[in-house]
């Protein structure tokens, strides 16, 4: 299989190995062993394990951040970025994340590659809600809205609080003067989906 094969996928986002291995026509040893020689030469990045995009694609990307949430929403399906990473975004986490942090009905796990790193949380299929759909080059970003990006937070780290107090809230480092009335009203009705006391007491805390 030859590099002029790599052309094809100038344009894609990202490309999976089954994709490749449409366009060969030599034995799995020697395809594996392109994709190596790819991967040296810098002609592919890896995202993960069988997900690829070319060198020079997110060399000349002109919106680096919305196509790494892209990818995030990609690494793991189905998936939305959430909790730390965008209350950050919101002003609404003061402490400073270094990775994209998603949620998942799928089982916990990480990823780290030459864009970043990704934390996938799992969460409850009925609580796999409350995302809006971004547009990227007639793709689609999924990421919480403010306030369900707040609960998937809290809700996630409920077992290491006893009870929510005003003084467990202040250590989480939250600006809570960022949360408008919509939001707490859009938080009330995934806690009362939740059905959780401890949420609940979060909640009544912080209004």
């Amino acid at each position: 299989m030859k590099e002029e094969i790599l052309k094809k996928f100038e344009e894609l986002p990202y490309f999976t190995k089954a994709n490749l291995k449409l366009f060969q026509n030599n034995s799995d040893f020697s395809f594996d062993k392109n994709i190596q020689n790819w991967l040296k030469k810098g002609l592919i990045k890896k995202l993960k394990n069988g997900l690829y995009v070319l060198g020079k694609y997110f060399l000349k990307e002109k919106e680096p951040t919305l196509y790494q949430e892209f990818i995030a929403n990609k690494l793991v399906f189905p998936s939305y970025l959430s909790g730390e990473y965008v209350l950050q975004k919101n002003n609404i986490l003061t402490e400073a994340i270094y990775s994209l942090t998603s949620v998942t009905i799928k089982s916990t796990r990480n990823y780290e590659n030459f864009l970043a790193a990704f934390r996938y949380y799992n969460i409850k299929k009925e609580l796999f809600l409350g995302f809006r759909e971004i547009n990227f080059r007639g793709n689609k970003i999924l990421m919480a809205t403010r306030a369900k990006a707040l609960f998937d937070f809290i809700y996630l780290k409920k077992d290491n609080f006893q009870e929510f107090s005003q003084e467990e809230i202040e250590e989480m480092r939250l600006n809570l003067d960022e949360i408008t009335k919509k939001d707490l009203k859009e938080l009330k009705k995934y806690i009362d989906l939740s059905k959780d006391k401890k949420m609940l007491n979060f909640y009544e805390n912080i209004c």
